[in-house]
């Protein structure tokens, strides 16, 4: 079992690996940045970043000062009218900025 299980995993990654590999930089650091949103936002937002989440506003066009704040900080910039009432249940993350930008390419 543990040998099929090693050989599902592997032919995975290798999968995963070949269908990067004829990417652009910029498909590839937008491709990063999805990677990113479907591992940790779509719990709470929507897998279609057009749409509302069951917790989370739609986040299509977000810009990387706003993700920024909510990221890292778990609050919005100055001056920002969130689309939802703050409720205090954005978890934050340890992002860097360039993980941010892609996933702020991703969602343009």
């Amino acid at each position: 079992m543990k040998n099929v299980l090693f050989i599902a995993v592997m032919a995975l990654l290798f999968h995963c690996k070949q269908s990067t590999e004829n990417l652009t930089p910029e498909e590839k650091f937008k491709a990063e940045g999805r990677s990113l949103f479907v591992a940790n936002c779509i719990a709470c937002h929507s897998a279609n970043p057009d749409q509302d989440g069951s917790v989370g506003p739609s986040l299509r066009a977000s810009s990387f000062e706003l993700l920024k704040e909510k990221l890292v900080n778990g609050k919005y910039p100055g001056g920002y009218k969130g689309k939802r009432p703050i409720s205090g249940s954005m978890p934050k993350f340890a992002f860097t900025d360039e993980q941010i930008r892609s996933i702020e390419a991703f969602l343009k």
